[in-house]
């Protein structure tokens, strides 16, 4: 990746111009934040130790290019995001057009501070008692709330024509030193083409928003969709922030989008303040006002409201890499007879896995299967198959030998057979899902994408093992999976 300085030069359009994309590495820890309350919420001031001179002066230059309506992507906590400013409206057409994106998919703006939020609703808006639970609870962090926007302020292709927009504030020290320092909210969809599986790392996004040719000598040469990368380090959820509606219907707070805050935490938090709605002994037990509703779940899918989304993540088919996926449904994660009505409802929804077959094979008879229909399919000899697996499950010792090393390494175990090779790339132990949640884009990103250095051919199938979805951040989970597969099989282990 290109890391070197120079002048930004001004210009228009993306993607059509192209840039020598440049990477900004900044240190976390060399930031810090000071200000009233939380963190601070309300306010924030970035300070650099004595040691962070290339920070500072990495910051800027990415603040001064977000200033002049350029686009910047950047670490979170969550995943890399794609930056422009929010209250711009060319600057965010920019971020539609840099990743393909469809102009009816919302963005997330985010913030810094509490101050920055008042920037972006109706000056009468107050917080209600379970917004502010929420804000004192997961502010700064992985949790993106619905808000209604002031339309005078923010662009309507921020909102795609609607009255609210999601706003979050990203607890990542980089991200919000850079949304501090430039002194803007930003609109932030992830950093990838869009549909691809999002971005963890900044060598991701420069995967994705740069493409290679040859000058007239061979020489190679790189341009870019946008002039800067900020490389924070790997981000350490994984996947996107949970979208919560709390203004469509008093008594409900809704989620649209599973992610990094699970349900459970969410309700604790409620049940804590006293403001949730529950039931006890099959009924009703109204401590104060408000029941939590899973979208998908505990809510029926409805077209017309993924027709015209109010959230990311609720229309389109999503975190597809070129490879097919599938997913390995095994008998302890096959829902209990009460979720398999919603499991199934959920798997007719547009962009979701729409196949699910219910077999009683094991794991490499289906594989060999599915290899043998992409050989039809293809007239290839030998395929590639990509196996993303829990460490100290049954279908990774059934299909490749499980050990320490390929533990460690993520992607070392491999087992060849006579028409095809299983490459592993680790989830982590079963009993560690924020650890699977971590590891899930990077390891569809890694198979897909293969590493010459390491003489790992791309994978032309990728196979996961699915995780409980009832609990925790299982739900985000499957919930990125449905939308990459294109398949769903139910396997004996």
């Amino acid at each position: 990746m290109s890391t070197s300085n120079g002048q930004l030069q001004d210009g228009k359009g993306y993607p059509d111009r192209t840039f020598t994309t440049r990477v900004l590495k900044i240190d976390g820890e060399k930031i810090k934040f000071t200000g009233k309350g939380k963190e601070p919420l309300r306010d924030v001031l970035v300070t650099i130790d004595d040691t962070g001179s290339e920070e500072r002066i990495s910051l800027i230059k990415a603040s001064e290019a977000l200033r002049k309506g350029h686009l910047v992507a950047f670490p979170t906590e969550t995943v890399y995001g794609l930056a422009g400013n929010a209250l711009d409206a060319e600057a965010a057409t920019k971020i539609f057009r840099a990743k393909g994106r469809p102009v009816d998919n919302p963005l997330i703006v985010h913030i810094s501070s509490l101050s920055m939020l008042n920037r972006l609703v109706p000056d009468s808006y107050e917080l209600s008692p379970v917004y502010k639970t929420l804000l004192d609870a997961f502010w700064p962090g992985p949790l993106t709330l619905l808000f209604p926007a002031d339309e005078e302020k923010v662009p309507s292709v921020v909102r795609c024509g609607l009255n609210s927009v999601g706003i979050r504030m990203p607890s990542h020290k980089v991200a919000r030193a850079l949304i501090a320092t430039s002194n803007l909210p930003l609109a932030a969809p992830s950093a990838n083409v869009s549909g691809k599986p999002s971005p963890t790392t900044a060598q991701h996004v420069y995967h994705d928003m740069t493409s290679s040719t040859k000058d007239e000598q061979g020489n190679e040469v790189v341009t870019g969709r946008i002039p800067y990368i900020v490389d924070g380090g790997s981000s350490d959820v994984g996947l996107e922030s949970t979208v919560v509606d709390g203004i469509t219907e008093p008594t409900e707070l809704r989620v649209l989008r599973p992610g990094g805050v699970t349900v459970e935490a969410i309700e604790d938090a409620l049940r804590q303040a006293n403001l949730l709605q529950e039931e006890a002994n099959g009924h009703t037990v109204t401590q104060s006002k408000v029941k939590v509703r899973v979208y998908g779940r505990d809510m029926a899918k409805d077209s017309k409201a993924e027709e015209n989304p109010t959230t990311p993540g609720m229309k389109y088919r999503h975190y597809s890499p070129e490879a097919k996926v599938v997913v390995l449904l095994t008998s302890s994660t096959e829902p209990s007879s009460q979720q398999s009505a919603s499991r199934v409802l959920a798997a007719k929804t547009v962009g979701e896995s729409a196949a699910r077959t219910l077999l009683t094979k094991n794991a490499n008879t289906v594989i060999a299967d599915e290899v043998k229909q992409f050989k039809l399919q293809t007239g290839k000899e030998h395929v590639h198959v990509g196996l993303m697996s829990m460490d100290d499950s049954k279908l990774t010792s059934s299909v490749v030998k499980n050990d320490s090393e390929a533990a460690e390494s993520f992607m070392r175990s491999s087992k060849s057979f006579e028409d095809h090779t299983v490459y592993r790339f680790s989830l982590g132990a079963s009993n560690s899902p924020n650890e699977a949640a971590h590891r899930l884009f990077d390891g569809l990103r890694t198979l897909d994408q293969g590493d010459a250095n390491a003489n790992r051919p791309s994978c032309d199938l990728i196979f996961v093992e699915a995780v409980a979805d009832n609990f925790g951040v299982g739900l985000a989970i499957m919930n990125r999976l449905n939308k990459a597969a294109s398949q769903t099989i139910l396997i004996n282990v």
